[in-house]
């Protein structure tokens, strides 16, 4: 099963560079280019995972993550932050126990960890079983 990912990012080099990764890694992508955006593309198909950027205009991910879970059609699906804005190991935790996200992981230009993170959210949700 081929799972899909919605990448929310008002920057369309971001959008582009985070489609290119996951489709190659055999991921089906939809984008949007704002937290409004994403919130109609999933109520005409929701997707297994979203992966948003934190700052950006009119609605943010934050607000994106809290929508999704005051939703009952979007409330379970795993949200990851990619974003700049929590690089810091001390300020993670407290942003994981306040945020209705899965996973935060910064944009430092290395995409392996934004990779294992989709993969562990599809995991955590039973979309994926774990490869041995």
């Amino acid at each position: 099963m081929e799972a899909t990912v919605l990448v929310v990012d008002d920057q369309l080099s971001n959008r582009d560079l985070v489609r290119m990764v996951l489709s190659h890694h055999g991921y089906s992508v939809v984008e949007a280019c704002s937290g409004a955006e994403a919130l109609e593309v999933l109520a005409g198909s929701p997707a297994d995972v979203v992966i948003t950027d934190l700052v950006m205009p009119e609605m943010n991910g934050y607000d994106l993550a809290l929508a999704m879970r005051s939703k009952e059609s979007t409330r379970r699906i795993p949200v990851i932050f990619y974003t700049a804005l929590y690089a810091t190991e001390t300020s993670r935790p407290a942003a994981l126990a306040e945020a209705p996200v899965t996973r935060i992981v910064p944009k430092n230009g290395d995409l392996t960890r934004l990779l294992a993170a989709v993969t562990d959210a599809l995991v955590d949700a039973g979309l994926r079983p774990i490869e041995t």
